[in-house]
């Protein structure tokens, strides 16, 4: 109490000094300074009852009346405040640009691929079989993913997973695409006879053919074989379509993973002879991929089975182009 009382009478003083000195200074001047010398000198503490009506004309009077009762109501406010105030969490709001940033935080990630993976969930079995009716059924969840990767093309600000993973996703659910687009079908080469080089993957402001995808940007910039086991072509004899989406948390376990499965997988591969084994036309048809990241498709197809093979006879497997619905 006695600190705001001080407050009070230093601002009153405040406003009384101003006053005398912009008026007439032989008037008030004098009258002013013996004010505030002799209240200073007694103790240091302005008593506001020496201010009467003689030193003080009327003006000066109803202002420094209108600034202590602006400050009391200020000091009143101040004092409800304090009393009042719950700084428990809840109480709490954020400023504007926290709830901004809370909220994108909160946003899913492009690169994580929440809804295509709902999708894939949706219509794709564990053993890499397809709804196709199903999915035509839902068009609408189709399209919608469709146009996401449409939007969001790859830039010079994503990282070398980020962009494999977007090219892999985008080939496979391009691949269903060209399959809707066209049932019923048996088969994705009886829509034509070399369906992957029909432009229909619109991806940013380019055209391309799922050839172009898997051959000039996949294969060409990242050199990474293992990607034969992930790109799906909707045929028996292909790897299976996996059920999830790719993402780069998951990218380089499931490269490896879709790999050892396939390479398992005796409808595709019977590696059980040491001295003759049959595999996919995979290794034939992307020799060259295997020799380059391992030294040859012997030495590849070690790195990823539990038999260690030296020099074996190799026969490749029938391939089927029938539908996997």
């Amino acid at each position: 109490m006695k600190r705001q009382t001080e407050l009070l009478l230093c601002i009153a003083l405040a406003s009384i000094s101003y006053y005398a000195c912009s008026t007439d200074k032989k008037t008030h001047s004098s009258a002013t300074k013996s004010v505030v010398s002799e209240n200073i000198n007694k103790d240091n503490f302005i008593n506001a009852e020496s201010l009467t009506k003689k030193e003080i004309d009327i003006p000066v009077e109803k202002e420094v009346e209108e600034i202590i009762d602006t400050d009391m109501n200020k000091i009143s406010e101040e004092s409800k405040m304090n009393r009042n105030e719950d700084t428990s969490a809840s109480h709490m709001n954020p400023e504007p640009e926290e709830t901004a940033m809370t909220e994108l935080n909160l946003a899913p990630s492009v690169h994580d691929y929440e809804n295509l993976t709902k999708f894939l969930q949706s219509y794709v079995s564990a053993t890499g079989r397809v709804d196709y009716k199903q999915i035509i059924a839902n068009s609408a969840q189709l399209n919608l993913i469709v146009e996401e990767f449409k939007r969001f093309h790859p830039n010079v600000e994503w990282t070398r997973n980020q962009r494999l993973c977007y090219w892999i996703n985008a080939y496979n659910i391009f691949t269903i695409k060209l399959i809707v687009d066209n049932y019923p079908t048996t088969s994705i080469t009886s829509i034509t006879s070399k369906p992957w080089d029909i432009k229909f993957v619109t991806l940013g402001t380019q055209i391309y053919s799922l050839n172009q995808v898997e051959n000039e940007i996949i294969r060409k910039r990242f050199n990474e074989p293992r990607i034969h086991f992930v790109l799906n072509c909707a045929s028996e004899s292909c790897p299976i379509l996996l059920n999830t989406a790719f993402t780069p948390k998951n990218i380089e376990s499931k490269l490896t993973h879709q790999t050892k499965l396939f390479l398992n997988d005796k409808s595709k591969n019977r590696l059980n002879n040491r001295d003759k084994i049959y595999i996919s036309k995979i290794f034939d048809w992307y020799k060259e991929d295997f020799i380059q990241a391992s030294g040859s498709v012997i030495k590849f197809i070690n790195q990823y089975s539990d038999l260690k093979l030296e020099a074996p006879q190799i026969l490749y497997t029938q391939y089927s182009w029938e539908l996997n619905n």
